[in-house]
């Protein structure tokens, strides 16, 4: 696999090598926005994984350059997601469309364009409802135009609670050509952030969780069949065991146990 990021930019809009983003092992991202973006429907499964990295990068170029931006290429993050340059124009204008991320285009004294600056966002009214919800909420009446004077990504990971993502396990499982994207954000919703109540140590040391099929297929909007295959390629992929732990329940209860080292050795 590539180093997953050879260039960041920089305040001066220069391009400089930095070994530690690729060395990352965790992220802080808002717990609001990540459950936010596993979940929505207003975007598709690719725009999400995409929306994720993106504003992964963007924290790791905050604390190394100031600057909560990205710029990485078309061509970078095609190879990254396992798709072609069109789509990710096309997935950069729809986020930019649903006000979920802003671009940055300038061109240069001979007309030609630079490098787009990328910033991911929110929109007004999702970004409402999060700062509202959770225990924080700073829209008073004298604050009202925050949405408009501050970046708002910024802003909930000042304001909400941190989720200590594995990013490196996160970027394997994006990096996987074996699994559908649905299956990508299946993983990296429900085992990258280890330390949610969803995933738990046993005495053993392994990690496990305890889920409902139906609880799933409400989550990311599958049907039962999908959710199903998604589970046994995973299984014979050797990265979850899943079996029924209370067969006499309804819904069936199962459990699954995650193998991490599995992925992170996966070619």
């Amino acid at each position: 696999m590539p180093y997953f990021e050879k260039e960041l930019y920089s305040n001066e809009l220069q391009y400089k090598e930095e070994d530690q983003f690729n060395n990352s092992p965790y992220i802080e991202m808002a717990e609001c926005v990540f459950q936010h973006i596993c979940t929505t429907t207003n975007l598709t499964t690719m725009e999400k994984i995409y929306y994720l990295l993106l504003d992964c990068e963007a924290i790791v170029n905050l604390k190394l350059c100031g600057n909560r931006t990205t710029a990485s290429t078309a061509k970078t993050w095609a190879v990254k997601l396992g798709c072609s340059k069109p789509q990710i124009f096309a997935m950069q204008k729809s986020l930019e469309r649903k006000e979920y991320l802003d671009i940055k285009r300038s061109s240069n004294l001979y007309n030609q364009n630079n490098r787009n600056l990328l910033s991911t966002s929110l929109p007004k009214n999702i970004f409402k409802n999060l700062v509202a919800n959770g225990g924080t909420d700073r829209l008073t009446k004298e604050n009202k135009s925050i949405y408009d004077s501050l970046d708002v990504r910024a802003y909930l990971d000042q304001t909400k609670i941190l989720l200590k993502i594995n990013f490196i396990l996160f970027r394997k499982i994006v990096a996987s050509r074996k699994i559908t994207y649905i299956a990508k954000l299946f993983c990296v919703d429900y085992y990258s952030p280890c330390y949610l109540p969803n995933i738990m140590l046993d005495d053993k040391g392994l990690y496990h969780s305890t889920f409902t099929y139906s609880s799933l297929m409400e989550r990311y909007n599958i049907t039962r069949a999908h959710l199903s295959n998604i589970l046994t390629k995973l299984n014979r992929m050797h990265w979850i065991d899943k079996h029924r732990v209370k067969k006499i329940s309804n819904p069936p209860v199962w459990n699954a146990f995650w193998y991490p080292d599995n992925i992170k050795n996966a070619a």
